[in-house]
């Protein structure tokens, strides 16, 4: 019988991912389905049917988001599951956390589940992203050791892009957080403008007033005593918030303001979700297996993925010049004398022209590509030898 796999974001600082929804189901089936599913440890998410990691993959199946993620788990067949140790030894499992819930504390548990997923979501945005310290000090380098060539060059800052739009919706997003330092990357420098000190003194401020006003609410949902949210079993609310809890306790930030309010004012929320974690991998027979993705790293593979990204360049410069945008962006950004976007601009088309210069040396290297010579050439080289020939005779 084919395993249950999860493919989630590498794991990184003792935790299972880097992305707390990916940690969130990792404790969900370490909790429900323990020596049950494998970990599938995945760099790109356009694997996934919508595009982002997690995603579940069984008989044939490919389940994302997080909600369809949890209604397939709910409805699964547990004969169809396949265990790498000794049923006997293993706990018995469980495809949903919530079974022992009454009809009103499932809806209760969806609406603590939508409330963490926002709110403590946005706070762990904020320190892996916004602060720029956290960012250029863990979080990129974190994502950069992980990923192939050529995404370690853009994907980190795509994700920060997208976790952007978010924190603005959410008013957290730190625009004077920005230091005055000097940004390197293997073909060109970008300085960054420095935020006056009231200003990230106000966002400090800020951040540290809504972080209490979320724990202080989310202390209200735990009981303590050892136990759960829904008494003595752990529901999948519980799963969520200890990921969220465990993600800052965790990563090793150089401004661990957050950490430092949950170990000062909330110990109930960090004994919670120490509880959850030690009830999720309480023994070693219990543990994930946990399989690499090759195929990201793989030669062929960055040869592919550089060559595609070449030619999307290539591609959307000719679209742009065939609509009269390229040239008039160019004039543009001429008369504004925006040096920032012009350096930008500069080191895309070097990055442009190297990976496609890699990628054809790659090829002709591993033969993938052949040089033939044209027939006159062929007749030539001939010639040549038979002069050659007769000369020696």
């Amino acid at each position: 019988m084919p395993p249950l796999f999860i493919h989630i974001w590498p794991g990184k600082w003792n935790l299972s991912s880097i992305d707390v929804a990916c940690l969130s189901v990792v404790l969900y089936l370490q909790l429900a389905l323990p020596g049950r599913f494998r970990i599938v440890e995945e760099t790109s998410p356009e694997l996934s049917p919508s595009g982002q990691l997690p995603f579940i993959s069984h008989l044939g199946q490919s389940v994302s988001p997080l909600p369809s993620l949890y209604a397939y788990l709910a409805s699964l067949d547990l004969s169809t599951l396949d265990s790498e140790e000794d049923e006997e030894t293993l706990p018995p499992p469980r495809t949903s956390l919530d079974n022992h819930l009454s009809s009103a504390e499932k809806a209760q548990s969806l609406a603590w589940r939508v409330y963490i997923e926002s709110r403590m979501g946005d706070l762990v945005a904020h320190s892996m992203y916004s602060s720029h310290s956290n960012y250029y000090s863990v979080t990129r380098p974190a994502l950069v050791s992980m990923l192939p060539l050529p995404q370690r060059f853009y994907v980190p800052g795509r994700i920060r892009a997208l976790q952007r739009e978010r924190l603005r919706g959410a008013f957290m997003w730190e625009e004077g957080e920005e230091t005055e330092e000097t940004s390197k990357s293997q073909f060109f420098s970008v300085e960054k403008t420095s935020g006056s000190l009231m200003q990230r003194a106000f966002n400090r401020e800020r951040l540290v007033e809504k972080a209490r006003d979320i724990f202080e609410t989310l202390s209200g949902l735990v009981p303590g005593n050892d136990s759960f949210v829904y008494g003595d079993n752990p529901s999948l609310v519980d799963a969520v918030l200890a990921a969220h809890i465990l993600f800052i306790l965790h990563i090793p930030f150089p401004d661990p303001v957050l950490k430092t309010i949950l170990l000062e004012s909330f110990p109930l929320l960090v004994s919670h979700a120490l509880l959850v974690h030690s009830r999720a991998f309480q023994s070693s027979s219990t543990k994930p297996y946990v399989e690499r993705d090759l195929a990201g790293t793989s030669g062929f593979h960055i040869l592919v993925r550089s060559t595609n990204l070449w030619i999307g360049g290539v591609r959307s410069v000719l679209c742009r010049l065939c609509q009269g945008t390229l040239w008039k962006e160019s004039f543009a950004s001429r008369n504004t004398g925006d040096e920032l976007d012009q350096k930008l601009r500069s080191g895309r088309r070097v990055w442009f022209i190297l990976a496609g210069l890699g990628a054809a040396s790659y090829a002709y290297t591993v033969g993938l590509v052949k040089v033939i010579p044209t027939v006159e050439a062929a007749e030539r080289t001939d010639i040549e030898v038979e002069i050659d020939s007769e000369d020696v005779a």
